[in-house]
């Protein structure tokens, strides 16, 4: 069986009090089969953390778009609501919800 782990982020990176756990993440990585992660940066850290588990960077987050904020769009007042609203009584009296405390 093959321990592919998936990683957006890791918590010692993210909250200065998880740090002393960053041992833990690196023993359960070294453990794993593969590791998919989101750039370069975290690929290098995770080596130098001792990581010997092959990786592969799924670039999900760093995407290269050119931004044109010159034509902001409109906006508009609308929800799309997916599902089946016969479920979902609330939807009754949304509308009138909406209005009362989004006034244009």
């Amino acid at each position: 069986m093959n321990i592919i782990i998936f990683i957006h982020d890791i918590r010692p990176l993210m909250f200065a009090i998880e740090k002393v756990n960053l041992p833990f993440y690196i023993q359960l990585f070294n453990f794993a089969n593969g590791l998919i992660v989101p750039s370069e940066n975290m690929a290098h850290f995770l080596k130098e953390q001792g990581i010997s588990t092959p990786m592969t960077i799924q670039h999900l987050w760093d995407s290269n778009v050119q931004m044109d904020f010159k034509n902001v769009p409109k906006l508009k007042r609308k929800i799309n609501f997916v599902g089946d609203d016969a479920k979902f009584i609330f939807l009754l009296s949304f509308g009138t919800f909406l209005k009362s405390i989004c006034t244009s």
